[in-house]
């Protein structure tokens, strides 16, 4: 029996590649929602980590996360006209979601630089949740 590829992801902490199995995915939805992914099949926007403390800390340090998923300035373009298209809000400005995600702000809001600007508050729960996947020891 021929035996199947291992698919292989590059860590965007540490560049190191490893089988998909061993990282942490972490995805923005096209509704702008910020989570790990789990199952590695939600769509949207993803960057892949090691399940260590060393690179989570690194990735922390140099925002190499918040870089990676608004790396296309947060707005799909229609295909089209070429016009921008905001992601869907609420009334206040962010992503509506109920099940406790991260919800990255409304693209109009973000910073001079064109990208969508991510709260702080939401971020530090994201690295507290990539905290709780690495492995004991690491």
């Amino acid at each position: 029996m021929k035996r199947r590829k291992l698919p292989v992801r590059m860590c965007a902490s540490c560049g190191e590649k490893k089988p998909k199995k061993e990282m942490t995915r972490i995805v923005r939805t096209p509704g702008g929602i910020i989570k790990i992914d789990e199952i590695g099949k939600v769509s949207g926007r993803g960057a892949y980590i090691c399940k260590t403390v060393a690179c989570v800390a690194l990735a922390k340090k140099k925002r190499i996360i918040e870089r990676h998923l608004l790396s296309d300035n947060g707005v799909k373009r229609g295909a089209s006209d070429g016009k921008r298209i905001a992601p869907k809000t609420d009334a206040g400005g962010t992503a509506a979601d109920s099940s406790g995600d991260v919800n990255l702000p409304n693209a109009e809001q973000g910073s001079q630089a064109g990208q969508a600007a991510i709260d702080s508050a939401q971020i530090e729960e994201l690295y507290k949740l990539l905290y709780g996947t690495c492995e004991a020891g690491e």
